[in-house]
């Protein structure tokens, strides 16, 4: 069970999916949309914002480890070649 929310799930790995949600790691940082999944915010960028796997992982790290310390990248933070509008 989500302790923020109260959503019950059957399978821990869907809850751990569902917590990043309330964390903020499955929202595009270039037009606000929220994702399911981290999957899916790295399609999103890929296929909306045409950026390509490189850069995405610049944004949207591909291991939680990555992801320790290290700020949350705004668009505002990324450099140029990255956010595109």
């Amino acid at each position: 069970m989500c302790n923020v929310c109260g959503k019950i799930y059957k399978h821990r790995e869907s809850l751990n999916h569902h917590k990043k949600k309330h964390e903020g790691l499955t929202t595009c940082y270039m037009c606000g949309k929220v994702c399911c999944i981290v999957a899916e915010l790295r399609r999103h960028l890929e296929l909306v914002h045409g950026l390509t796997q490189e850069e995405v992982r610049r944004i949207v790290p591909t291991k939680p480890k990555e992801r320790l310390g290290l700020p949350l990248a705004l668009p505002s933070q990324c450099p140029p070649e990255v956010y595109r509008e």
